[in-house]
């Protein structure tokens, strides 16, 4: 959410991130003007608002916004989900997108689980042990992009 008080000029910019790739761009996407900008280059965004709540005027995204691509076509098609009665995380990938990386992130942005070495098959099932009832984040990084989803185990 965004409030503003009166017609003024506004500056939004990163100054620390944590848990965060050294090599992530993180851009601010403004739906006023539809076009992504990109904090992680340590300028600030700058804009201009009236007076009035502003509910879904700002989007922070990891990934510039482009037409979808084959590329981007096979990384949709990319599935992943925790089975809760198995304690794994399985992995369908259907196109054989390189899977560089899994990691999973608890609700505070801790990294509770690493895995680089990972099965370039169109079904894998990794076992996710010793974590507690809660939401997670799964972040993939593969060769043509990061994917993050929000899983729950009970």
């Amino acid at each position: 959410n965004f409030k503003s008080s009166g017609d003024y000029f506004y500056e939004i910019k990163i100054t620390e991130t944590e848990n965060v790739p050294e090599d992530q761009d993180i851009y601010i996407r403004d739906t006023y003007t539809e076009s992504p900008f990109k904090l992680s280059d340590l300028e600030a965004y700058e804009f201009s608002a009236t007076a009035g709540e502003f509910n879904d005027r700002f989007q922070i995204v990891f990934r510039e916004s482009v037409t979808l691509s084959v590329v981007d076509q096979e990384i949709e098609a990319l599935n992943y989900y925790y089975s809760n009665t198995r304690d794994n995380l399985v992995v369908m990938n259907p196109k054989g997108v390189e899977i560089k990386s899994i990691q999973i992130f608890n609700i505070l942005g801790q990294s509770v689980y690493n895995n680089q070495i990972l099965h370039q098959q169109s079904y894998s099932e990794y076992p996710i042990t010793d974590l507690s009832t809660g939401t997670y984040v799964v972040n993939m990084n593969t060769e043509s992009g990061v994917l993050n989803k929000k899983i729950i185990i009970n």
